[in-house]
């Protein structure tokens, strides 16, 4: 299945990461995770905070060390939705 899944960066003040497009449609965007506390124990691995917009998932979140971690999270999971949804 080919979708046309664009990323494009967030532009606005005090904003982090990018928001992916499917076409036009917004379907998933991630940022720089701030509300971690320096307590937390999985700290590098939730650098990056991704939010999945579709409806039906259990876990819309995903998270990341990497900015191109996260993405890849993002993109696997919205190809799989589509794949699900057009069965």
């Amino acid at each position: 299945m080919n979708l046309n899944l664009v990323w494009k960066k967030n532009e606005a003040q005090y904003q982090t990461g990018e928001t992916l497009y499917l076409n036009n449609i917004l379907v998933a965007s991630y940022g720089w995770n701030s509300g971690m506390s320096k307590g937390d124990t999985d700290r590098d691995e939730k650098q990056w905070s991704g939010q999945i917009t579709l409806p039906s998932l259990r876990n819309k979140f995903r998270y990341g060390s990497t900015q191109e971690m996260v993405k890849t999270k993002i993109e696997i999971t919205v190809k799989n939705w589509f794949k699900e949804a057009l069965k």
